[in-house]
């Protein structure tokens, strides 16, 4: 099973102009679900959010690991994985 994090982060990967409505419904979740996921994943540093005009431009940190259960995955390695996936 692939994490709501893994998930929104692929789909920024994928369309990183993506707005948080789009994301939703790409991988079939709430708007204030996608949003919370995105302040996290922009608190532990993962990702930004630059505006440009109106848009948001998401850049994904890909020198950092995501931690979970004890275990260490590289952001590069998930990207990677997930186009896979696709």
């Amino acid at each position: 099973m692939i994490s709501l994090y893994v998930q929104v982060l692929c789909e920024i990967n994928r369309d990183p102009m993506a707005t948080i409505e789009e994301l939703a419904v790409r991988i079939d979740k709430t708007s204030t679900t996608v949003r919370r996921v995105i302040e996290e994943l922009k608190a532990a540093r993962l990702i930004e959010c630059q505006k440009i005009g109106r848009a948001n431009n998401f850049l994904i940190n890909r020198d950092k690991s995501i931690t979970t259960r004890g275990w260490s995955f590289p952001v590069a390695l998930i990207l990677e994985s997930g186009r896979a996936i696709r």
